[in-house]
C-alpha cells in the first residue's frame, strides 16, 4: 500500500515481514475432539500494541464491520487439517471458524519451520444462529447490510473472534454465536447509512437493527491560540440518540478534515457523544461533554449543546496546540543515543505522534497535552527504556517547553525451556518474564510498562528467548499451554545486558470438575450458559488482566453438565443463567485434598421485580435498571 511521508517526521508503515515462510499447520476439532471439517482458517498479523491501535484508530474502525486482510487462508480437509502458507516470520494470529460454531482464536510465532511448537490445535465450541433483520426507520429491510458480531464480554480475544454475514434481500440476517455469549456487539454498515454500533442480547429475541440517517454534520477544526483550520486531522466521531449511550447504540464515523478544517458526515438524529483527534504534529486528543473544565487546555473544547437534528448541522472545535516535550536521550553510561523513536503510550493520547533522537540524542515532540501525568514511550532495537524514564510530570497549567530526558539500557535477553512433568519439551507455549518486586523497584507505573513487551513462544524444543529484558532486576518466568496449568518459574535476576538462563517452567495438567445445573425439581436443566471465574492458590496469573476474564464458558448438556478442565488449585466460582429461572452462583475449592466430587448449582424458578425511577418531577423514561 501506498505510505505518505512527512518531511522531518517519523512515519509508521506498519509491520514488516522479512525472510522465508514457513506454512502454518494445525487441526481443527469440536468440543468431543472430533475434526471439523470445511473449517476455515485464516492467519492475520499478531496482536498490536495500544499505541499502535490509538495511532490507527480510525482504520480499525473502518474494518470493524468486515474481514480485513489475511496473510493466508485455508480450508480444513476430511481430517479436520489444514496448512496455510507460506507465512513470513513474526508474531501472527491464528483464526478458525465454521458454521454451527463459535470462533477460536489462538496467538502463535511463524519460523521458516512453520508455527513455533509444530501444529496448532483449533478448538471450536457449540454455537446457535442469532437471527435478526436490519430495516430503515420505516421498517423496510435493507439488503446488502454488513454486519459483524463480537462478543463483548471476552476482551481478549473478542475483537478478532468477530463473525460476519450480510443481510439478504428483506434484511434478514442469520449468523453463529455461542449460547453463552450474553452480550454482544454489533456493527451494522450499508451503503448511504451511518455505520451503528448496538448491544444485542439473543435471550431478549431476535434483533431488530433500525439504520437512520437524516443529519448532515459538518464538523470544524481550529488550533486555539490563532484559529487557523487544521487540514489532515484523523477524526472518529461518536453520535447516540440520547445524551448518554443507551442499548440502542450509536454512529461511528470516520474521516479526514480538507483544507479549511471541515469534515462533512451523515448520522442519526441524537447528540455527539465522543471525538477522537489525530494529528501528525498536533498529537492525539479527545473531546467528550463532561469533559469541559478538565485542565487549563488540555482536551479539545467544543459546544455546549451537542444535539444535532435532521437537516444540517455545524460543530465546531479548538484544537489546544499544548506544549512541547524535549530533552535528551542517552544510554547507561550518559552517551547520547540516536535514532531512537518516541512517543506517547497508552492509546497514544497525550502528545505528537512520534519522534526520532538526532545524533546528539536530542528530541522534540509537539503537541503535548497539559495533564499531571503523560507516559512517553522509547524503542530502539537492542535497547530497552529505564522505566524510571517513563513518566513525564508536567501539571495542567504547563507553559512552554518541558524538559524530560530519557535513559536507555542495552536490552538483555532471556534463555530458557517450557517442559512437561516428564522433562519433555512443550512446544508453542506462550512465555512472559514477569518483573516481581524487590530493590530498586522503579514503581507500578514503570512495572507495568516495562512488562508489556517482554514475551515469547516456545520452538519444538520447548525453548523461548526474549531479548527485551531490562537489566538489574529481579524476574520470573511465566507459561501457559493449551492442556496445562499456567505456572509461574522461580525468581533470578538480570544482572547485566548479556543473557540470563532462566530455569526450566515445568507445566502440569489441571484438575476437571463437572458442574451439575439442576431445576428446583433436581432434574439436570440443559442448555444453560456457564461461565467459570477462578481465584488461583498463590494469585499465579499469566497476565494481570487475567482477573477480570472468564476462565471458561460454555453451555450445559442434556444432562445438565458442563466439565471444566484443565483447572489450577484455586477457588472456582460457576454462574448458570437459563431461561424462565434466576441467575444462580456456587462455589467451590479444588485441588489438593480439597472435594473433588461434582460441583451443583441450583436454579430457582425467577421473579419479577417492578418499580418506578423519579427524579424531582417525577417518573423517569427510559432509565437503565440493573439489578445485582
Amino acid at each position: 500500500a501506498d505510505v505518505r511521508i512527512a518531511a522531518q517526521a517519523v512515519t509508521a508503515v506498519g509491520v514488516l515481514y522479512i525472510g522465508a515462510g514457513g506454512r502454518i499447520e494445525g487441526v481443527v476439532i469440536g468440543a468431543n475432539d472430533t475434526p471439523i471439517v470445511g473449517a476455515t482458517v485464516q492467519i492475520m498479523p499478531g496482536a498490536i500494541s495500544m499505541q499502535e491501535m490509538g495511532m490507527n484508530i480510525g482504520k480499525l474502525i473502518e474494518q470493524l464491520d468486515r474481514d480485513p486482510p489475511a496473510l493466508a487462508k485455508a480450508e480444513t480437509d476430511t481430517k479436520g487439517k489444514f496448512a496455510a502458507g507460506p507465512v513470513a516470520p513474526g508474531r501472527i494470529t491464528v483464526i478458525a471458524r465454521a458454521p454451527g460454531y463459535g470462533v477460536a482464536v489462538r496467538q502463535s510465532l511463524a519460523t521458516p519451520d512453520g508455527a513455533a511448537g509444530g501444529p496448532i490445535t483449533m478448538r471450536l465450541s457449540n454455537a446457535e444462529p442469532v437471527k435478526g433483520q436490519v430495516v430503515d426507520v420505516n421498517g423496510n429491510g435493507i439488503g446488502g447490510a454488513r454486519i459483524a458480531l463480537m462478543d463483548q464480554s471476552d476482551s481478549e480475544t473478542g475483537f478478532y473472534a468477530r463473525q460476519f454475514v450480510e443481510t439478504d434481500g428483506g434484511g434478514y440476517f442469520s449468523v453463529d454465536s455461542p449460547p453463552e455469549a450474553k452480550r454482544l456487539m454489533a456493527i451494522v454498515a450499508a451503503e448511504g447509512y451511518p455505520t451503528l454500533v448496538q448491544q444485542v442480547e439473543p435471550e431478549k429475541g431476535d434483533p431488530r437493527i433500525v439504520l437512520e440517517g437524516g443529519a448532515q454534520v459538518t464538523l470544524r477544526f481550529a488550533s486555539a491560540d490563532r484559529g487557523e483550520a487544521i487540514e489532515d486531522a484523523h477524526i472518529v466521531a461518536m453520535f447516540s440518540k440520547e445524551k448518554t449511550m443507551s442499548s440502542d447504540g450509536g454512529n461511528l464515523v470516520t474521516g479526514i478534515t480538507d483544507g479549511a478544517g471541515r469534515l462533512e458526515l451523515q448520522a442519526q438524529p441524537g447528540h455527539l457523544m465522543m471525538i477522537f483527534f489525530r494529528h501528525d504534529e498536533l498529537g492525539t486528543n479527545m473531546y467528550m461533554p463532561q469533559m469541559s473544565g478538565m485542565g487549563r487546555n488540555a482536551f479539545l473544547t467544543g459546544p455546549t449543546d451537542t444535539e444535532v437534528k435532521k437537516g444540517r448541522n455545524t460543530l465546531e472545535f479548538k484544537v489546544p496546540i499544548g506544549v512541547t516535550i524535549k530533552g535528551r536521550v542517552t544510554d547507561e553510561s550518559g552517551a547520547p543515543l540516536a535514532g531512537v523513536q518516541l512517543g506517547m503510550a497508552g492509546f497514544g493520547i497525550g502528545g505528537g505522534s512520534k519522534s526520532l533522537s538526532d545524533e546528539d540524542g536530542t528530541y522534540e515532540l509537539k503537541g503535548a497535552m497539559r495533564m499531571p501525568m503523560l507516559a512517553m514511550q522509547a524503542k530502539r532495537a537492542g535497547y530497552v527504556q529505564d522505566p524510571k524514564t517513563m513518566q513525564v510530570k508536567m501539571g495542567t497549567e504547563a507553559d512552554g517547553d518541558v524538559v524530560h530526558d530519557v535513559v536507555m539500557n542495552r536490552a538483555a535477553t532471556v534463555t530458557g525451556r517450557v517442559v512437561n512433568a516428564e522433562g519433555q519439551p512443550i512446544g508453542g507455549a506462550e512465555v512472559r518474564v514477569e518483573r516481581v518486586g524487590g530493590e530498586n523497584d522503579p514503581g507500578t507505573f514503570g512495572i507495568a510498562m516495562l512488562g508489556s513487551g517482554m514475551k515469547g513462544i516456545t520452538n519444538s524444543k520447548g525453548e523461548y528467548r526474549i531479548g527485551t529484558v531490562m537489566p538489574g532486576y529481579d524476574y520470573r518466568a511465566m507459561a501457559r499451554a493449551q492442556g496445562y496449568v499456567v505456572v509461574a518459574g522461580d525468581q533470578f535476576r538480570v544482572a547485566v545486558s548479556d543473557t540470563t538462563r532462566a530455569g526450566d517452567v515445568v507445566l502440569r495438567g489441571g484438575i476437571s470438575l463437572v458442574v451439575e445445573v439442576l431445576g428446583p425439581d433436581g432434574r439436570g436443566v440443559a442448555g444453560a450458559a456457564v461461565e467459570v471465574s477462578l481465584e488461583p492458590k498463590d494469585n499465579v496469573r499469566f497476565s494481570p488482566m487475567d482477573q477480570w476474564r472468564s476462565f471458561a464458558r460454555g453451555t450445559t448438556n442434556a444432562q445438565g453438565r458442563f466439565t471444566i478442565k484443565d483447572l489450577p488449585p484455586g477457588k472456582v466460582t460457576v454462574t448458570a443463567s437459563v431461561d424462565e429461572y434466576a441467575t444462580a452462583r456456587a462455589e467451590r475449592k479444588v485441588g489438593e485434598g480439597a472435594d473433588d466430587s461434582n460441583l451443583e448449582v441450583r436454579m430457582a424458578p425467577a421473579q419479577t421485580l417492578r418499580g418506578v425511577v423519579n427524579n424531582q418531577d417525577g417518573p423517569v423514561e427510559g432509565a437503565f435498571v440493573s439489578v445485582s
